[in-house]
């Protein structure tokens, strides 16, 4: 069972559904105009196994049943900066809670030196699971160099590493972590500054 927050082409849930036969995603995304150019252009056929909400992923996150779904995907774009309301500290709670116990939380997001906008958020993420890790470009010197990343958060293991990460990423454990984020604020409802903290490429 997962949630994707952001429908783009839906493509993850169209991969889930073929590669894992029975699964069953329910995509929330706010622009039904998107859901219905993907019908028309991309063939996407909704079904009760493949459900697409639309709305605003902080509210719609509400009716989805406490601990009812094994993964939530978070990849939802405002040009490049994941919409402010989806990266605090009270929308992780609500993702939390809609997790089964062992669930596992992915988010996609982008950002580039100094990192102040990944660092909050991953001081968020650490602040509300108890396992974290980051899976972003790595620099010469090791440390995330900015650019894409993907965060892995659950109150449960995390699952194995399956390689080196592609693409020269870096792959970064909770205590690499603790230290990347060392006097960043976690990001609440009232303290979400995305937009100041977002570094965009020179």
């Amino acid at each position: 069972d997962a949630v994707f927050v952001g429908g783009g082409a839906f493509t993850l849930p169209r991969w889930l559904a073929a590669t894992r036969p029975g699964s069953r995603s329910n995509v929330l995304e706010v622009d039904s105009k998107l859901v219905e150019f993907d019908r028309k252009s991309f063939g996407l056929r909704t079904s009760p196994d493949l459900r697409a909400t639309i709305g605003d992923a902080r509210l719609t996150m509400r009716d989805v049943p406490t601990a009812s779904t094994d993964v939530v995907v978070g990849d939802a774009f405002s040009s490049r900066t994941v919409p402010w309301q989806l990266m605090t500290t009270e929308w992780l709670r609500d993702v939390r809670r809609a997790l089964r116990p062992d669930g596992l939380y992915i988010l996609n997001m982008i950002d580039y030196p100094p990192l102040s906008l990944l660092r909050a958020e991953a001081a968020t993420l650490l602040a509300t699971f108890t396992n974290v890790r980051l899976i972003t470009p790595a620099g010469a010197d090791g440390r995330p160099a900015g650019g894409n990343a993907v965060m892995l958060a659950s109150n449960g293991p995390l699952p194995p590493e399956h390689g080196p990460a592609a693409y020269g990423a870096g792959t970064y454990e909770r205590a690499a972590i603790v230290g990347l984020v060392a006097g960043a604020k976690p990001l609440r409802d009232d303290y979400a500054p995305v937009d100041q903290l977002e570094t965009r490429p020179s």
